[in-house]
């Protein structure tokens, strides 16, 4: 894709992963028992149809999600414990790598990962699943408290699973300089926004007037905290401050090369 290192192409992999599991695992199972009958209504008037379409067809879908969590803590963290794939690959790769030495029988061959190295951890993957979580949580907070709950499990288990799997199964990697942290942060407060403008379309079809004015003002905090964290944390910390970098130039300053004739 054009990216200069490794960490831009996790962080924009990261963005896609992320957006393709919100459009396929979360809006289209959970309207599209519903989409088919409101297409000619979207020419006419877009924003209400969408909203009422959010908020008709998502409440109904919270035992498939809390299901569908569920099953991710329960089978996803036991085949990352049992690893039976990577399992599966070192016993193809064993039987038609090559084998004649020990340097050959733990290097990697035609992308096949013998036990002794294993590959490193997809970030990416693993996040974007967890930015799915996060949109569960904010939708169906207010909606099905308990899906909180079965989340919170979630959290809880994968945290004993995958600190186990770094100390002692993924090699250590780069740190990623926090390019993976604003795209986060962005999918975070999109989630926040979403589940917003779903708990306005119920209260809207609950005849609750007198509770959307409120819903207004806090959607309104909500976009005016995301332009406050973009301009105060994005933008700054996009690039090196200033002092940082005179920091820097004090410290080759003192090595033996002389930068003399950049004054």
């Amino acid at each position: 894709e054009g990216h200069i290192s490794e960490t831009s192409l996790q962080a924009s992999l990261f963005t896609k992963l992320s957006l393709f599991i919100i459009i396929q695992t979360f809006f289209v199972s959970a309207i599209s028992g519903s989409i088919l009958m409101v297409l000619e209504q979207l020419k006419d008037d877009a924003i209400n149809v969408i909203v009422s379409l959010l908020a008709g067809s998502l409440p109904e879908q919270a035992t498939y999600f809390m299901q569908y969590v569920i099953i991710q803590t329960t089978i996803g963290t036991a085949l990352e414990l049992l690893r039976i794939m990577p399992l599966i690959e070192s016993s193809v790769r064993s039987r038609a790598g090559p084998n004649l030495t020990q340097k050959e029988r733990d290097s990697v061959w035609m992308g096949l990962h013998p036990v002794s190295s294993p590959k490193e951890f997809d970030y990416a993957k693993f996040l974007s699943e967890r930015i799915l979580y996060f949109m569960v949580v904010f939708v169906y907070n207010p909606l099905s408290p308990v899906t909180c709950f079965i989340v919170a499990i979630n959290f809880l288990i994968s945290i004993a699973v995958y600190r186990h799997q770094f100390i002692f199964i993924y090699p250590p990697t780069n740190d990623t300089g926090g390019k993976l942290f604003p795209t986060a942060m962005n999918f975070l407060l999109s989630s926040i926004v979403i589940a917003q403008i779903t708990i306005w379309g119920v209260l809207g079809l609950k005849k609750g007037a007198a509770q959307l004015p409120f819903m207004v003002l806090l959607m309104f905090m909500t976009l005016l905290f995301r332009v406050y964290i973009s301009q105060q944390h994005f933008k700054v910390a996009e690039y090196l401050p200033s002092t940082e970098c005179a920091l820097v130039d004090k410290q080759n300053s003192s090595r033996l090369v002389s930068l003399e004739f950049l004054k």
